[in-house]
C-alpha cells in the first residue's frame, strides 16, 4: 500500500513541475515518507490576514438582558487565496472602551473567547464565501455616547496567532433617540476593511463567473447569530 501511494505521489510530482532536480527531490521524498508528504499537501493553509466589519447594534447582554453592543462581520483569508476560508482553533475577541487610537497597548475591557465548535457555530456561507457573523454586547453599564473599538485574535490548533487591526465603533447615547444604521454614520472607521472588503466582494464574484452586481454594503443583507431571548 505504501508503495502505491509513492508511485501516485511520484506521478502527481511529475505533472505539475518541469524541474527535473525538484522531481527528484519529491520523489525521493514521497517514497521515503509518503505519509508526511501526503499530509504535508494536504494540511490546512495558515491563516495570513483577519478582515472585520463591526457596527453598533442591539442584543443580549451577558446577563440575559438587552443590551448594546456590536454586530460583527469576520473573514479570514490565507497567502494566495481571495475568497474567505473556514478555520480551526480559538477565536478571542477584545472589546476595549474610552478607546484613543494613539494609545499604544490599550487595556481591553473584556475578552470573548470562542474555542473551535462554539466559533464553529457563528459561520455561514454566503456571497463572499464563508464568513462568521457574531454579536458582541457591550460589557460596561452605560447609557452615554461611548466610542469602543474591537479588536480579534485568532489562534490555530498549532498555536500560531494572527491579530486583526483595531476597529472603532461608536455607541450612542440611549437617549439620542432612534439609532441610524452604523455605516451610514461612519462609525466604523476603519475604512481600509470596508474597500477590501468590497474588492474581496467583487473578486469573488469574478471567480465564480457571476453577472450580477455584488451588494454596495454587504453587511446590510448578513445574518447575525444572536443569542435566544
Amino acid at each position: 500500500m505504501r508503495k502505491m501511494i509513492a508511485l501516485a505521489m511520484m506521478a502527481a510530482v511529475a505533472g505539475t513541475t518541469g524541474c527535473s532536480s525538484t522531481f527528484v527531490q519529491s520523489s525521493t521524498s514521497a517514497i521515503v515518507h509518503p505519509v508526511r508528504t501526503i499530509s504535508a499537501l494536504t494540511r490546512p493553509k495558515p491563516v495570513s490576514r483577519i478582515l472585520c466589519l463591526w457596527e453598533a447594534a442591539e442584543g443580549q447582554g451577558v446577563d440575559g438582558q438587552p443590551s448594546r453592543g456590536f454586530a460583527g462581520q469576520i473573514l479570514f483569508f490565507t497567502h494566495g487565496e481571495e475568497s474567505p476560508i473556514q478555520v480551526g482553533g480559538e477565536v478571542q475577541i477584545y472589546e476595549y472602551a474610552d478607546f484613543d487610537v494613539n494609545e499604544d497597548d490599550p487595556e481591553p475591557l473584556h475578552r470573548f473567547r470562542f474555542e473551535n465548535e462554539a466559533w464553529d457555530r457563528h459561520m455561514t456561507d454566503g456571497t463572499l464565501g464563508i464568513s462568521y457573523n457574531v454579536f458582541i454586547p457591550y460589557t460596561r453599564k452605560s447609557k452615554l455616547h461611548d466610542v469602543c473599538a474591537l479588536r480579534v485574535v485568532y489562534r490555530s490548533e498549532d498555536g500560531r496567532e494572527v491579530s486583526s487591526p483595531f476597529t472603532e465603533v461608536t455607541l450612542a447615547s440611549r437617549t439620542s433617540g432612534a439609532p441610524q444604521k452604523a455605516m451610514s454614520r461612519n462609525i466604523v472607521t476603519n475604512s481600509n476593511n470596508r474597500d477590501r472588503l468590497k474588492q474581496v466582494s467583487n473578486q469573488i464574484a469574478e471567480n465564480r463567473g457571476r453577472t450580477d452586481k455584488p451588494a454596495d454594503d454587504p453587511l446590510n443583507s448578513m445574518t447575525i447569530k444572536l443569542p435566544k431571548q
